[in-house]
């Protein structure tokens, strides 16, 4: 009887010690699937009307510029798929919110490196369409990149603005499922993030009088990529520590409610 309890005592040692998370396969495969079969076409659709465009008007600019601003609104319905449709399931299934919330995390860090990776492909893409049809890739906007080919610093923007917006979504959306409407008060944040970022890569934001401030931290003329790494992880940790003060007792509703 002393062995078994000796036995027993361990096991509940050994079990309530057992991690609460797995590897997210299913949901990076999935997500990052289907953001791959939306990115070819969306590819194919921008050299079709920049191909039409070519008729009406001389490309002398990217096109791919253009078209990529969309790619942050497609990530953060990415993030709110995960957070309205994914976090409900995971917890009625049994897993608990502290090991949705780190398969969410290790989601975020995978799939945003393979969206910044399909992002950084369609400039080079772009570049390759370009030069044999002798289009000028030029940049109307200011980056993190000063040419349309420094892939790098390309690949670092990317992946950057896709973690931060994907984590957005899932705080937006796990807020507004706790709370309903009044979760949304999360966009502010979100929005003031955003701009800390978006000054971060040297696109630059209005900020009224701290603008002189701001710019001079960040000097969107020659913006620092290790400066826009620290300052977007640091935003990107913010937005994932908000989603955790949302989900951690996060309720589960019921069908009818």
């Amino acid at each position: 009887m002393a062995i078994n309890a000796h036995r027993q005592t361990h096991v509940g040692i050994r079990d309530s010690t057992l991690r609460t998370w797995a590897f997210p396969q299913k949901m990076i495969l999935d997500l990052t699937a289907f953001t791959t079969l939306a990115w070819v076409g969306f590819v194919v659709l921008v050299a079709l009307i920049t191909a039409v465009a070519d008729h009406f008007t001389p490309i002398d600019n990217s096109a791919w510029e253009s078209a990529s601003r969309g790619i942050p609104w497609f990530t953060l319905i990415i993030g709110v798929r995960v957070g309205s449709k994914l976090l409900p399931v995971s917890i009625a299934h049994g897993k608990t919110r502290h090991g949705f919330t780190i398969e969410t995390a290790i989601f975020l860090a995978i799939y945003s490196l393979a969206a910044a990776l399909l992002t950084t492909l369609g400039w080079m893409l772009e570049r390759a369409f370009f030069a044999a049809t002798g289009w000028s890739q030029a940049l109307n906007d200011t980056h993190l990149f000063a040419t349309a080919h420094d892939y790098p610093e390309i690949f670092i923007e990317s992946w950057l603005i896709v973690l931060a917006w994907t984590a957005a979504g899932v705080l937006i959306s796990a807020a507004y499922y706790r709370f309903d409407a009044s979760g949304l008060i999360v966009i502010a944040p979100c929005l003031l993030i955003s701009g800390v970022l978006q000054a971060a890569i040297g696109a630059g934001s209005t900020w009224g009088p701290l603008t002189p401030i701001v710019d001079r931290v960040f000097d969107p003329g020659s913006p620092s990529v290790v400066l826009a790494i620290i300052t977007g992880l640091a935003c990107i940790g913010l937005i994932l520590a908000m989603a955790w003060m949302v989900i951690r007792d996060i309720p589960m509703r019921s069908k009818t409610a």
